[in-house]
């Protein structure tokens, strides 16, 4: 054990644990109604697609809204907490050896395993049932509705899990290689994305107004999922890092099977700059960064499908050659905001009239309208790669201590 880990460590013990989410472990009774604190955020993506919904086609009847929130409250609430408490489940053995503690996730200790996990079980079956029923209590469609969103919440967590079961815990390399199935973790990752995006539009408008509406959606929401979570998981993956000098040196051990996040370390800044004394609160991903970072390159996509979503909910007639032209506009546009590094909300400001401009001159009806897919996304990919540890799925982040603290990271011991 070299002499910068055993004064890192005694820094640890003199500071006490880490700042940030799953610094002090929880209840099991607080984790039981609501396992995710650190995901709220994710609880917009359903409601902002609704309204973008409504702004392109009109107001709909108030039982549609009634519907709509029902939906979202059934599905963000009590399915995808329950679908939460299955991954927190088969994650438990790796979650505790995280060296930010539990994270939050299904408290400890590890000799309570059996007990946890059947109080887990026992309500996350619970929280499945009592979706189902509300929706079905407002009427049969929104029950039939609700069974197949909780399907295929399930069915996507099924390939998500087995994919980490076969791809993660084989590598102790930091950062780790990446392999095809870290790139397929990256990839499925987006699909539940995908489905609020879809859920809140098809609330609030038909999507089968227009053959591509549907397909554009989701390839728009699920670039766009791939875009947030990998920039999250970078951000997560600071915390098997320690600051040596300026410089980053990574730790990681094989039972912590976290690959698919320190496969993102290569896209991370080398250095870091001199004013952070904390790794918790750096803010990693905020700079520009190479196009190849899996960030980037799910978020032009998105931007792109985001600006021909716009066109075909402000007209569902919109010719092939304007929704290659919105396309291309959206894909510049959004390649633009993303090069403004820490400046991209004044990029956005200066863009979006362009965008608009450009949507009117490719004849979109209603260009104000149909820009506001490509707004949204836009200013989410500006909030969320501001992202630091500390403040991971908080909607304001969460100041740095005044005082100057040593950076911390995985508790696992380094070769000598």
């Amino acid at each position: 054990m070299n002499a910068t880990h055993l004064a890192t460590r005694a820094a640890e013990r003199r500071h006490g644990p880490e700042s940030g989410p799953g610094a002090r472990p929880r209840t099991l009774a607080s984790y039981l109604a609501l396992p995710r604190t650190g995901d709220i955020v994710k609880w917009i993506i359903l409601p902002v697609g609704f309204l973008i919904g409504m702004a392109a086609r009109g107001r709909p009847e108030q039982v549609d809204v009634l519907r709509a929130v029902v939906v979202w409250f059934s599905l963000e609430l009590l399915v995808y907490q329950a679908r939460y408490q299955w991954n927190d489940i088969r994650g438990f053995d790796a979650d505790q050896r995280h060296p930010g503690g539990d994270r939050g996730r299904l408290p400890g200790p590890p000799e309570r395993r059996r007990s946890r996990f059947a109080w887990s079980a026992a309500t996350a079956a619970a929280k499945i049932v009592l979706a189902c029923a509300l929706c079905w209590a407002l009427d049969v469609r929104t029950g039939v509705f609700m069974i197949l969103l909780t399907a295929g919440v399930f069915g996507l967590a099924a390939v998500y899990e087995a994919l980490r079961s076969v791809s993660t815990g084989r590598s102790d390399k930091a950062p780790a290689p990446i392999t095809a199935g870290i790139v397929a973790i990256w990839i499925v990752i987006g699909a539940g994305y995908a489905l609020r995006v879809v859920t809140g539009l098809g609330l609030a408008v038909d999507l089968t107004s227009s053959r591509l509406l549907l397909p554009m959606a989701v390839l728009t929401g699920w670039a766009f999922g791939i875009a947030w979570i990998t920039s999250r998981w970078a951000v997560e993956a600071t915390a098997f890092a320690r600051l040596e000098g300026r410089r980053l040196r990574w730790y990681a051990r094989r039972d912590q099977a976290r690959e698919h996040q320190l496969a993102l370390a290569p896209w991370l800044p080398d250095e870091v700059p001199s004013s952070v004394h904390d790794l918790g609160h750096w803010q990693p991903v905020k700079q520009r960064s190479a196009w190849s970072a899996p960030w980037n390159v799910a978020g032009v996509v998105a931007a792109g499908g985001a600006a021909a979503c716009g066109a075909l909910l402000a007209g569902p007639g919109a010719s092939g050659g304007t929704l290659v032209m919105c396309v291309g506009l959206g894909i510049l546009a959004g390649a633009s905001v993303l090069a403004a590094g820490s400046r991209r909300e004044v990029a956005i400001a200066v863009v979006l009239p362009i965008v608009i401009g450009a949507m009117a001159l490719a004849g979109v009806d209603t260009p104000t309208r149909a820009c506001l897919p490509w707004l949204a996304l836009s200013v989410a990919q500006a909030c969320y790669l501001r992202q630091d540890r500390a403040s991971l799925g908080q909607f304001l982040r969460r100041p740095a201590p005044r005082h100057k603290s040593i950076s911390r990271g995985t508790t696992s011991t380094p070769q000598s």
